[in-house]
């Protein structure tokens, strides 16, 4: 029988009709033939490089089959999981090991890059996560940026037109009114909530940058500087109303600060030069705002107004500053019309 099967052509197309059919029909007889297939798939080798070179054949010649195995790929892809890490594992495993498969990989992935929009944006997006969240890769970024602008003179023209042409568009969109205010809007969001570790004043995020010690080790007398000028005192430490990656958790400096200490120079503004203000003593601190005002040496007159951004306030108009007598405050109880205070009665008009 098996002689015949391999020796006579009509016989073995009949029997293989006939099988065609049964598999077709016969779901137990299926099930069988794809158990047994599997079986002989992964202990027989000859059987499986003939498989597998002819399955790369009809993929290459028939275009129904190909467009059929990319489509139940991608569906299985999306729907299971385990074949779905399989694959990235054997992807991620090829692409080490061939360099003709990374070769193409890449090639593929840059000219995806220039052509389609959508995938360009999204990855200019995971790459700015990935940099704001992973600090191995932020110090990576910065390291290889450094070497390709000092090592070459093409890459450095390039980065100062870049500099230049963002300049430039900066400046043309500053003219328009509505870009203004609508940039000051955007800076002036959060308020002055980063404090300088040098000069301690409150700034934005945007006058201030992340202050590491390693900046100024360069030079010995900025290294002496920054040890001697940069506290912790008023640096923000995050609790659980905080974001999980909390922008505010680090060290904060000024420009300012910054740039005279790369130079050797202490600020004149610095909390060192005797400019920062002393800790409120806890007898003030638990005083009402009435009994602030009741001794304090001056008695300030001005008209505060609320700004319609950040959270802050402003003083419009003059501010006229009335020495108190206190000696009238400490001889308690006041007799009538002693007080300090005036009794203001406001009408509308």
């Amino acid at each position: 029988m098996k002689r015949k099967y391999q020796e006579d052509q009509s016989y073995r197309e009949k029997k293989l009709k006939k099988a065609f059919e049964r598999y077709r029909e016969d779901r137990e007889f299926q099930a069988n033939v794809r158990l047994a297939a599997y079986k002989k798939y992964h202990t027989d080798i000859l059987y499986r490089e003939r498989c597998k070179k002819k399955s790369i054949t009809k993929y290459a010649t028939d275009s129904e089959h190909k467009d059929n195995v990319k489509s139940n790929s991608v569906k299985m892809y999306a729907e299971n999981e385990q074949h779905r890490e399989f694959v990235r594992k054997e992807s991620i495993k090829k692409y080490k090991s061939d360099e003709a498969y990374r070769m193409k990989v890449n090639s593929a992935s840059i000219q995806r890059y220039k052509k389609n929009e959508i995938f360009r944006k999204k990855k200019l997006q995971a790459a700015a996560e990935k940099y704001r969240q992973d600090e191995i890769v932020r110090t990576k970024t910065k390291t290889s940026s450094k070497n390709r602008y000092f090592s070459s003179a093409k890459e450095r023209l390039e980065k100062m037109e870049n500099v230049y042409k963002q300049r430039n568009a900066l400046k043309s969109k500053m003219k328009n009114e509505d870009e203004v205010v609508r940039v000051f809007k955007e800076k002036a969001m959060e308020g002055p909530a980063y404090s300088c570790c040098c000069c301690d004043r409150l700034l934005f995020e945007n006058q201030v940058q992340k202050c590491e010690q390693e900046m100024y080790s360069k030079n010995i007398q900025a290294a002496n500087v920054a040890e001697m000028c940069l506290q912790e005192k008023y640096s923000h430490s995050c609790s659980t109303s905080c974001p999980k990656n909390c922008s505010r958790s680090k060290l904060w400096i000024c420009y300012t600060c910054h740039r005279k200490i790369l130079r050797g120079d202490i600020p004149a503004e610095s909390a060192f030069n005797q400019m920062c203000l002393d800790d409120i003593p806890t007898e003030l601190k638990e005083l009402n705002s009435l009994e602030k005002h009741l001794i304090a040496m001056h008695i300030p007159f001005m008209k505060v107004m609320a700004l319609p951004h950040g959270g802050q306030q402003n003083i419009h108009g003059p501010v006229v500053c009335v020495p108190s007598n206190l000696k009238k405050v400490t001889q308690l109880p006041i007799k009538h019309g002693e007080a300090v205070l005036l009794t203001v009665k406001l009408k509308r008009s």
